[in-house]
């Protein structure tokens, strides 16, 4: 049995054997498409922690060298001990 379809191309009649062919390849990518959208989501689980763990480090290293300008500032200014101003 065939029906006809309207397509843009110049076949005009489909048959019911090329739409199973059509579904084949369907089924064969769909056992495919579940881990990839897994492993989709799972980049995002991971990749959370990690710009956490980055932004922590990038906060300390700053909290530091604020800490280490701060006592050298400290010490500048009581090693000058006052001036002629």
């Amino acid at each position: 049995m065939s029906r006809m379809s309207r397509s843009w191309g110049s076949q005009d009649v489909v048959d019911e054997e090329e739409e199973g062919r059509g579904r084949g390849k369907y089924k064969k990518y769909k056992k495919y498409m579940m881990p990839l959208l897994l492993a989709y989501k799972l980049k995002f689980f991971t990749l959370i922690p990690v710009l956490i763990g980055g932004l922590v480090l990038l906060t300390g290293a700053t909290g530091l060298a604020g800490f280490f300008f701060a006592l050298f500032a400290a010490t500048m200014g009581l090693k000058g001990g006052g001036g002629d101003h």
